[in-house]
């Protein structure tokens, strides 16, 4: 008896083209689940104490705050009020 076909690459090259070969995703976060629970703490606390240093030239500075920080949201709505009453006694005038 004659011995049986294994394997054959004909056609398959075209069909792996046809959508495009595209590179795998990669993600920048691993996922932790299923990781035991105690490994996975330690890697938090760790991550949290080799934080990047930030340089500027060369030289250890500190980061600056913001010249205009994010102000809230009661702060913003009572300056719009303020505002719109303004407009209203200069309209009334």
């Amino acid at each position: 008896m004659a011995k049986s076909k294994n394997h054959s690459t004909h056609h398959k090259n075209r069909k792996d083209h046809r959508n495009g070969i595209k590179k795998a995703v990669v993600h920048k976060k691993t996922s932790s689940k299923g990781v035991e629970l105690g490994f996975a703490r330690n890697q938090r606390y760790a991550r949290i104490g080799t934080e990047i240093k930030r340089y500027v030239r060369g030289d250890m500075q500190e980061v600056k705050a913001h010249k205009n920080p994010r102000q809230p949201l009661k702060t913003i709505v009572a300056a719009a009020k303020a505002k719109l009453a303004a407009k209203k006694a200069a309209a009334k005038k």
